[in-house]
């Protein structure tokens, strides 16, 4: 063997056990439209609008935002959510958990919970800050549950997406 073909067979079989001793570790993210929400309650009290979901209603609303979990058997890692407030009387927030099924009963639940709020107040989209980390509950499931202001001045608050990111 010369020597070139030494330094490449060299190369390879150090790659490979590096690759073989190591464990592959990758993100799932996802990232939703706010349409993907549903109210609590009356339905046709919400705007649907490029895949946001807004209050069309004069009173807040909580918006039910499923989360699909492909790792259940990991911890969310941090999820974030992109939303509009433009009623300046009132705080648009969002709430995270994982939750044990049924659990609480009707008036509650027990597990997990991360809660974000805005009181910015404008037509633009805005980031909530980050929830975090969230616990991991073994038979699990998370949901994110925003409440959202009703009608300023005719102008509708909402949810334009929300993101997950799951360890894996």
């Amino acid at each position: 063997m010369n020597t070139a073909t030494t330094i490449v067979a060299t190369l390879l079989l150090t790659t490979a056990t590096v690759l073989a001793a190591t464990p592959a570790r990758a993100a799932d993210s996802k990232i939703y439209p706010g349409e993907m929400c549903n109210p609590s309650v009356d339905d046709s009290q919400v705007a649907h609008f490029w895949g946001r979901l807004k209050n069309n209603s004069g009173v807040t609303r909580n918006f039910e935002c499923p989360v699909v979990r492909d790792q259940i058997d990991e911890p969310i890692t941090v999820s974030d959510a992109w939303v509009i407030n433009q009623n300046p009387n009132q705080n648009l927030s969002c709430t995270i958990g994982m939750l044990l099924p049924l659990s609480g009963g009707t008036n509650g639940a027990s597990g997990y919970f991360s809660t974000r709020s805005t009181a910015v107040v404008g037509s633009s989209p805005q980031l909530l800050p980050p929830f975090g980390g969230l616990g991991h509950l073994v038979g699990g499931y998370a949901v994110m549950i925003c409440s959202v202001p009703g009608l300023f001045g005719g102008q509708q608050s909402g949810v334009v997406s929300y993101h997950i990111n799951e360890a894996s």
